[in-house]
This record gives C-alpha cells, structure tokens and sequence, in this order.
C-alpha cells in the first residue's frame, strides 16, 4: 500500500496552531539524540541544558559543534552566555530512563537559584562533577 504524502506550502504551515507546527518542524531533520550541554559561569554557577542540535564536524582532529537559538533579550541564555564567557562546555549523554529528568532542563529558572550548594542542578534532579582541574561541569 503506498502512503500518499501532502505537500505543505509556506502558508499551509504558517497558518497551522503553534505546538502541532512546532512538532512538525522539529521532525523534519529525523531523529536526533537529546544531549545535556554542561556549562559554568564565572561565578562557578552551573548550569545544563538539553539540546538535540550538536552535531559532528570531523575526527582528525575531534571536532563537535551545535547550535543554540540567539540572545533576543526576551529570555535569559544561560548556556549561550556561559560558552562566550569559558569558551568551554561539556556534552552529556543520558539514558532513556534518564529522558524525563533531563528534559526538566529546559525549564525556567531563577538566575539566583539555580546552583545550591554542593552543586547541584536541583531543578533538574542531576549532580553537576568536575573532573581533575577542568571546570566545566559533567552531570551524575
């Protein structure tokens, strides 16, 4: 049985209601893995966020790269900001049962919040670490 495909023009998709559009669009590359992106200010406050835009620039030598929506000044860009400011970041993966908890990252939060001691994203459930001397954050 072949499945007969709709074409969607530019206002087809305009005049959809926002969360099915949403859905839509972010189908549309296929599936991609959610990460958690690790960060830290320069106060030592840390921070994740769950993407799923990193992608694989080449091996030799390593490189990985992703996109993060633009400071608009309408929302706060913790991670943005953060990697401006470090230059540095760390990628986490996470499982499948972890899913629900690491998507409690893309969750509003209070600048003044967000890091209780000792360490802990609270808000999300995940324990910021370090490793050796390095200051970018990894999550338990």
């Amino acid at each position: 049985m072949v499945t007969q495909r709709k074409i969607l023009s530019p206002h087809d998709i305009a005049a959809m209601e926002r969360t099915p559009r949403a859905m839509l669009i972010n189908s549309l590359p296929g599936y991609k893995p959610g990460m958690l992106v690790g960060t830290c200010d320069g106060a030592g406050h840390t921070n994740l966020a769950i993407v799923s835009s990193h992608f694989h620039l080449g091996s030799d030598p390593p490189l990985l790269a992703m996109i993060l929506r633009p400071s608009t000044g309408q929302s706060e860009r913790h991670t943005l900001v953060n990697i401006l400011g470090s230059q540095s970041w760390t990628l986490n993966s996470f499982t499948l049962e972890e899913a629900a908890m690491a998507h409690q990252t893309s969750l509003p939060t209070d600048v003044t919040n967000r890091n209780l001691p000792p360490v802990p994203l609270a808000f999300s459930g995940w324990t910021a670490s370090t490793l050796h001397s390095w200051k970018r954050p990894h999550c338990r």
